[in-house]
């Protein structure tokens, strides 16, 4: 994913969680806010709780990153935080892809 979708500075980071709305599931939590840019920014959180070697979550965060990006036309103008919890370690790649759309399709920025 090229730089400028990447969701990087601290203050964003806390502008969404403070500001942002939510959207969650038993195995993954979304926090958005509109951004009013021309781009979508992303991040996402995989923490030492869902998956403990390296490898798994780079794995996981890759996984999450493709499958939000074939949703990119729909997500511009907004920042976007993706937090994983454990049970999403254990999904396959097309779990991960249902998961992510039901929990997308609950939030206002599929509306």
């Amino acid at each position: 994913m090229k730089k400028i979708f990447r969701l990087s500075l601290q203050r964003d980071f806390n502008s969404v969680f403070k500001k942002g709305l939510g959207s969650g599931s038993t195995s993954l939590t979304i926090k958005y806010l509109e951004n009013g840019k021309k781009i979508f920014r992303l991040a996402v959180i995989v923490s030492k709780k869902v998956a403990k070697k390296a490898v798994e979550r780079n794995l996981l965060r890759r996984r999450l990153k493709e499958i939000f990006r074939k949703h990119s036309p729909q997500l511009i103008g907004w920042d976007v935080i993706l937090i994983a919890k454990p049970e999403l370690a254990k999904k396959s790649f097309l779990e991960l892809a249902e998961t992510l759309e039901k929990t997308l399709k609950r939030t206002k920025i599929f509306q």
